[in-house]
């Protein structure tokens, strides 16, 4: 079965919940013309467009670490807040035409030379929600996210990781945040279907995941649901990620032990229809950690059936070990 993982994880729901309940202030391009102006315009010119504020634009991000490693500009610290940063990012993007975004595939993307641990990558418009699972230091199925602004082929984000919440027959509780690991970026460089990540574990090759018969990545049968995110609003702290290749399936669910530690479970197999899958939840042990070296997992006591049933592109039902049915729709965010 050329599944991810043989051949070779707030929870998702907590992220879910704050990025589909959280309001982004807008940019005040105003001001963000005005603190250049003031600020910026007596070294590097009036001009945004020339030189080393052009990289800025659009990405507050790179004026935080201007700010931190330039000593000239160490002043602007104490004189702008996240807002302004976002402002004259924001004024630059108006005046510098930035190169068209590649188009990133979403879809599972892993390194078959370290097969054993994913990555499941969406884009909607211009933002991203993305999840690795990979494994412990001592062996446990782990899993983070990130997300945030897609900037030209850049996807930049710190990646957050979250214990306590609900576990796949439990009832629901809300999950509490850990200990961020670090930052995270994924440099698509122009290229749809393959990417360079960089985390606290180095940098990592990463290709797009093909799992149909012939291995190859192709587009959903006739009739399938969306690939991408799935959950249920009522239940937020654990969420599903499901593409479509074919008549086959390869989705993971992001939830909890019912000792409350982060782990995943992977769902892999051919559709009996386009709109429905019936199989076993699988689960992994003892894989490779971020940062060591390769070590293939060892498959744990499978965790009970699962069905999988769609009502049209955006809805549908999951089936859990204990046959309760829970309702499930794509994830805007």
């Amino acid at each position: 079965m050329p599944t991810l993982i043989a051949r070779a994880a707030i929870s998702i729901l907590a992220l879910l919940a704050c990025v589909g309940g959280s309001v982004a202030r807008a940019a005040d391009v105003a001001n963000g013309r005005s603190i250049f102006n003031t600020y910026c315009a007596s070294c590097h010119g009036t001009n945004p467009a020339i030189g080393s504020p052009a990289t800025a634009a659009n990405d507050p991000a790179r004026i935080d670490q201007a700010i931190r490693t330039i000593p000239q500009m160490a002043f602007l610290d104490s004189l702008l807040d996240a807002n302004d940063r976002l402002d004259v990012a924001a004024y630059i993007g108006t005046v510098v035409a930035p190169p068209p975004a590649p188009p990133i595939a979403s879809g599972w993307y892993w390194n078959p030379a370290e097969g054993g641990r994913g990555f499941f990558i969406e884009r909607q418009q211009d933002r991203f929600f993305m999840a690795g699972f990979h494994y412990d230091t001592d062996g446990r199925a782990i899993w983070f996210t990130a997300q945030g602004n897609v900037v030209g082929s850049l996807l930049r984000s710190p990646m957050s990781m979250f214990r306590d919440g609900q576990s796949l027959t439990g009832a629901y509780r809300a999950p509490g945040p850990l200990p961020s690991p670090g930052d995270l970026t994924i440099d698509f460089a122009g290229t749809a279907d393959r990417a360079t990540m960089t985390w606290p574990g180095g940098t990592v090759a990463l290709q797009r995941f093909g799992f149909t018969t012939n291995s190859v990545v192709a587009p959903p049968q006739p009739g399938a649901p969306q690939s991408g995110w799935w959950w249920n609003a009522a239940e937020s702290g654990r969420g599903f990620a499901l593409e479509f290749q074919g008549d086959a399936i390869f989705g993971a669910g992001f939830l909890y032990a019912t000792n409350g530690d982060p782990t995943w479970i992977i769902v892999s197999g051919t559709m009996a229809s386009p709109l429905r899958f019936a199989g076993t939840w699988i689960a992994f042990t003892n894989g490779q950690a971020m940062g060591a070296p390769y070590r293939a997992p060892v498959r744990a006591p499978d965790p009970g059936t699962v069905v999988l049933e769609f009502s049209d592109a955006t809805h549908g039902s999951l089936v859990l070990p204990d046959g309760r049915r829970v309702p499930l729709e794509r994830f805007p965010f």
